[in-house]
């Protein structure tokens, strides 16, 4: 059953990694929510907080928050702006020390490993070329078009030609979850308060180590 408990020892099954980025290879949620914050109250003189609990902010884009504290529609120069300011502060966050291991462990076992985030695709191209771990990931999809992350779920199980029982996804949200379970691809979590207290059973660990320990990617 997607999202239950499933055998996570059998390494043979898994073909494909979905990482998620926000919160899976970096730890990036509350600052980057602290960055809107910070550049909405800049730029718009509109302190979030203020009218938006940080639970509802959660669920909203980076450039939703921004319309919200402008009143209106932003412009291409305003989510320029955003981005820049956002992405500025990434190189001071702290990436999951496992994930150069993880990428490692996959090219020996001839694993795909790739990335889907609801960051917007241009930034996160350019976040991850800061990083320097562009070369980590066989495919990469950022938020484009406005399509949800089930789109490339699927696409990657077609372009890699995949039968959806030999995918795992990783990642931190109940919308991770959800698109998993809407793709028939198992899901494990990583620990976060967005997912405690929710009435799905669903596999949990701390990071990267303990995942590719449970998948039998590297010795108990």
């Amino acid at each position: 059953m997607i999202g239950a408990a499933f055998k996570f020892s059998l390494i043979l099954e898994i073909k494909l990694i979905i990482l998620d980025f926000d919160g899976v290879v970096i730890d990036s949620n509350s600052s980057k929510q602290l960055s809107v914050i910070k550049f909405c109250r800049n730029k718009f003189n509109f302190f979030l907080p203020s009218k938006i609990s940080f639970h509802e902010l959660r669920e909203l884009d980076r450039y939703q928050q921004c319309q919200i504290a402008k009143g209106s529609e932003i412009n291409e120069k305003e989510k320029r702006e955003i981005d820049y300011f956002i992405e500025k502060d990434y190189s001071n966050l702290r990436l999951d020390p496992f994930i150069n291991k993880l990428y490692r462990l996959c090219n020996l076992k001839k694993i795909f490993l790739s990335l889907v985030s609801s960051t917007p695709h241009h930034s996160l191209v350019n976040v991850l070329n800061d990083l320097s771990i562009d070369h980590y990931f066989d495919t990469v999809y950022g938020k484009s078009n406005n399509l949800e992350k089930s789109y490339y779920f699927n696409k990657l199980i077609s372009d890699f030609h995949l039968n959806p029982k030999n995918v795992l996804s990783v990642g931190d949200h109940i919308n991770d979850y959800l698109c998993s379970k809407q793709c028939h691809i198992k899901f494990h979590a990583i620990r976060n308060s967005s997912l405690r207290n929710l009435n799905y059973k669903i596999n949990h660990s701390g990071g990267l180590y303990e995942l590719s320990k449970k998948i039998g990617l590297i010795n108990k």
